[in-house]
């Protein structure tokens, strides 16, 4: 009677005999993970929902802006693409004005070359000519008045520049629109005059921005400031700790009462069946053995209960059209429930085992 085989077995034949017990644990952990999930759970979604909204591009962007004093170049993205929190790092050069010299009123539109850890984030097509060449966004078309991303452009030097395709400017990026990018060699180094740092969080922004001064091996830190959405990063992060703070206290409440409320429920059932126990006990089940005998028959309908429960109350949630926890919480809440449920018989199954095979099987 002490394989696990054997114990799986008779945890099973104990679960469908007791049938009113078995009921009650299941409605139970039912009832608690339908109230987790459409308390917690509602909230963490909603939670992941306001992030979201505030964990932007624009959020997570630091802008560096350098004087031509503090003499930094384009070398910078390679220091800074070696933060752990940094998703993108771009230097834009110093602005030059272009123009479409053979228009009757051209508008002149800032051209700026560009060093980055990736072109795709503005779709940069490959070197397909040779000379200068360059890229604009669709705001820098219509302001040069150029119908397609094709023509010439010229400088304020004089210098022709053949425009080749058209960017994909990301929103971290809008504040440089209208935008003509230059390419360059990946071997160029030139002046860096903006230095665009995408991190990876919210929670990364201020841990990057306080390494910034110590790599941009600028002459002089007079000329350079950088800027970050300080205001949205710490609304971030309240958001962020009061609604998991709530979510957390609330979890730890249900469970807790889980508990209680199936120790209070074994107790009475093996205080009505007493003598079973104590007939195994006289038919050489160890204590042990009884002990896992009563936790696994809590088990077995605390995780049916934990299934239904979950997926019953996912349903609701989806019908509502209310916004839903995420996967990794599901399953955590099964198994927080199975864990209170084998933690609330562990009382009463000790208990159990320790009752006196002869004073139960004593006949008056």
């Amino acid at each position: 009677m002490r394989g696990p085989r054997t114990l799986v077995r008779e945890a099973w034949a104990v679960t469908r005999a007791e049938r009113v017990g078995t009921a009650l644990i299941l409605v139970v952990v039912v009832a608690m993970c339908v109230s987790v999930i459409l308390t917690t759970g509602r909230s963490i979604g909603s939670e992941r929902a306001v992030l979201s909204s505030i964990d932007g591009e624009g959020v997570r962007t630091i802008v560096v802006r350098a004087d031509p004093q503090a003499e930094i170049d384009s070398t910078v993205v390679g220091r800074i693409r070696t933060f752990s929190g940094v998703e993108w790092v771009g230097a834009f050069g110093p602005a030059q004005d272009v123009q479409v010299s053979t228009l009757p009123e051209p508008a002149p539109v800032a051209m700026r070359t560009l060093a980055s850890t990736d072109d795709g984030r503005l779709h940069l097509g490959r070197f397909t000519i040779d000379g200068p060449s360059g890229e604009a966004s669709a705001d820098a078309l219509r302001a040069l008045g150029l119908l397609d991303p094709s023509g010439d452009v010229t400088t304020t030097d004089g210098e022709d520049v053949a425009v080749t395709g058209r960017l994909d400017v990301p929103s971290f990026l809008a504040f440089l629109q209208p935008l003509v990018v230059q390419r360059t060699r990946s071997d160029q180094v030139g002046p860096a005059a903006v230095i665009v740092v995408l991190a990876r969080s919210a929670r990364d922004v201020e841990p990057v921005a306080t390494q910034l001064p110590a790599v941009l091996d600028a002459s002089d830190a007079k000329f350079v400031s950088i800027q970050t959405s300080h205001e949205l990063v710490v609304l971030h992060r309240l958001v962020e700790g009061q609604l998991g703070g709530f979510s957390r206290a609330l979890v730890a409440l249900v469970f807790v009462i889980l508990s209680v409320v199936v120790a209070a429920l074994l107790y009475g059932l093996i205080m009505m069946r007493r003598k079973d126990y104590g007939r195994r006990r006289a038919l050489g089940a160890t204590r042990r053995f009884v002990v896992g005998l009563v936790v696994a028959r809590t088990v077995i309908p605390a995780a049916a209960g934990a299934a239904a429960g979950t997926g019953g109350a996912v349903v609701v949630l989806r019908a509502l059209g209310d916004p839903l926890p995420d996967v990794g919480f599901c399953l955590g809440l099964g198994i927080l429930a199975l864990a209170a449920a084998a933690a609330g018989a562990v009382v009463p199954a000790i208990a159990a085992s320790r009752r006196d095979p002869l004073s139960e099987l004593r006949v008056p």
